[in-house]
């Protein structure tokens, strides 16, 4: 189960309401009015079955949430819901086997750096590579 905290624009908000209703792989929905600042606006809590957090998300992304507003996406450690768990056997996949594709690009821009440490490594394994080409080694044969 995911948690995903939405702050948005205030005109945008019975838009995400009606998206999050109608989806019946999202088993809670909450929001408080006049609960963000910047945006001046609403803010709006999810539980969504992990299965089902791309299909949300694109069209929370359709409705330009992000735009003026954000979407932040928790995995919910523990949870206990009777609603949720419905929601979760009743969205096809497993959630073991579901990749939040969000939270994929946001950790590939935030671990990859290119910094000496990083190019100080590839530059050695490429001449150690470029040696045992020259040489005409093989990996594991002893001479």
């Amino acid at each position: 189960m995911l948690q995903l905290r939405i702050y948005t624009a205030a005109d945008v908000t019975e838009s995400v309401l009606e998206l999050l209703d109608a989806e019946p792989a999202v088993s809670a929905v909450a929001v408080v009015r006049k609960g963000s600042i910047r945006p001046p606006g609403d803010l709006v809590m999810a539980d969504v079955a992990r299965e089902a957090a791309n299909d949300v998300i694109d069209r929370l992304r359709g409705l330009g949430v992000q735009r003026d507003g954000t979407i932040h996406i928790d995995p919910a450690p523990t949870w206990i819901s009777q609603s949720g768990f419905t929601a979760e056997r009743e969205t096809p996949g497993s959630s073991a086997d579901a990749v939040v594709w969000a939270d994929v690009v946001q950790r590939s821009y935030d671990d990859s750096e290119l910094n000496w440490t990083y190019l100080s490594f590839m530059t050695l394994a490429t001449l150690l590579a470029a040696i045992a080409i020259v040489l005409d080694s093989q990996p594991g044969s002893v001479d």
